[in-house]
Formats: structure tokens, sequence, C-alpha cells
């Protein structure tokens, strides 16, 4: 073997199951973090309907719970929907506010209500729409 090789296989191969797998944004470049983990029927509906609206397929979204979010699941994705209660979220996200659309690295993130909240809302319901149309235009 030559230098270039052995020290590619010596110092640098070992270090390759650190680089994140492209595959993965491409996969899930949606993240969705709810209140809760279990979504009741109503919630999921609502949630389908959210992003059907937008076109985006919900096998394409990352779903997890406030209480399973940490910041390192933002840097894995396009999108960032919270459908949070705004005491619920960290506070850097919390700033932005409700109904809001904040870009960031490339990023997308939008806050709305948590999903119960925005069921019973129509008003807020139109202004989630006016940013989804806002992100997705």
């Amino acid at each position: 073997m030559n230098l270039a090789a052995d020290i590619f296989y010596e110092h640098l191969f070992p270090l390759l199951y650190l680089i994140p797998e492209q595959n993965a944004l491409a996969e899930k470049p949606f993240l969705v973090v709810t209140t809760q983990q279990e979504l009741s029927t109503l919630q999921q509906e609502l949630l389908n309907k959210i992003l059907q609206a937008v076109k985006i397929d919900p096998a394409q979204c990352r779903q997890v719970s406030i209480g399973n979010f940490s910041e390192s699941l933002l840097e894995a994705c396009r999108y960032a929907f919270f459908f949070v209660d705004l005491n619920k979220l960290p506070k850097n996200i919390a700033s932005f506010g409700n109904y809001a659309l904040v870009s960031i690295n490339l990023k997308k993130i939008i806050v709305a209500d948590d999903l119960d909240q925005l069921a019973n809302n129509v008003n807020n319901k139109k202004k989630l729409w006016k940013i989804l149309q806002q992100a997705f235009q």
C-alpha cells in the first residue's frame, strides 16, 4: 500500500462512523415536536391534515414529544414544527412566539399551539395556514 492509503485506514477509517449519513436528512427532513409522544386519533388526524396541506408525507417526519426533544434533532432536519405550549418549549424557541416562522441556518422553524388548542380555535388555524404558506411557497 502507499502512504496515503496507510494513513486513511489507520487514522481516518475508524472515524467514519462519526460522519452523519447523507440519507438521514433525505429520509426524514421534517421534525414534528408535540406535547405528548402518543397522539389521540383526533390529534393525529389534525397533524396529518396540516402536513398534507403543504404536501408533506407523514412518513417523512420524525415525531418526538417535547420531553424527548433535544437541540441536536434540529441539526438533522430542514423544517421543524413545534405544536407545544410556549411555556413547555426551550427558552430560545419559545422566544419566537406562537405562529412564528423563523429561518436559522437554512432551516425553517414553525411554532404553533398544542394540537388540542389548535383544533378548537379557527383563528389560530388561519394563523398557522398563513405561516405554512410562507414557509412552503
